[in-house]
């Protein structure tokens, strides 16, 4: 993970967003020097095809691809880390409960609950097997989570704290409310 590399050397991370398929982004935002593309699946509509045609087109550019998803089902969510996702950037999330019950959707034992297919373009096809996959996928798939309300600033510091979240992302147009 080109986040994970950069965020481990305390340098800042150039993530740039995309709403609809465009093919050429995640090469064109690669050779610029962005770390990622976010794909917003919150605020547009992507058709699983879709999504995994971007997220295939983002390994073939060398840049993370982080999904922007309004769904909380976790076998929804580690499809798209199966898919090759690199990061999931969850929005709304208002407590600890909510951040505790995301890590277990999307980390492996022990972190968490995720089901091990392992014949996906996360490891490769299983063209190895999966003997170190899950510790790897744990330890470089990010979990971003969206402090959007006056409820989840309140307990920010625990949302935080949670193993499993990788990151927090203030969401300035729902917290403005």
């Amino acid at each position: 993970s080109l986040i994970r590399s950069r965020l481990r050397q305390g340098k800042a991370v150039r993530i740039a967003c995309m709403y609809y398929p465009t093919a050429m982004l995640p090469t064109h935002a690669a050779k610029a020097g962005y770390d990622a593309v976010w794909l917003d699946t919150e605020h547009s509509t992507w058709d699983r095809r879709e999504l995994q045609r971007m997220i295939a087109l983002h390994h073939l550019a060398g840049i993370d691809c982080m999904v922007r998803t309004g769904s909380r089902n976790p076998t929804e969510l580690y499809h798209l880390l199966e898919d090759g996702a690199s990061a999931l950037l969850i929005p709304l999330v208002d407590t600890p409960a909510d951040a505790a019950a995301l890590a277990r959707a999307v980390k492996f034992p022990p972190l968490g609950q995720r089901g091990l297919d392992g014949a996906s373009l996360d490891n490769n096809f299983y063209v190895d097997g999966t003997q170190g996959y899950p510790a790897a996928a744990n330890e470089e798939t990010l979990l971003v989570v969206q402090i959007e309300t006056p409820e989840a600033v309140a307990c920010v510091e625990q949302i935080a704290a949670i193993k499993g979240v990788d990151g927090l992302f203030i969401g300035p147009g729902d917290l403005s409310f």
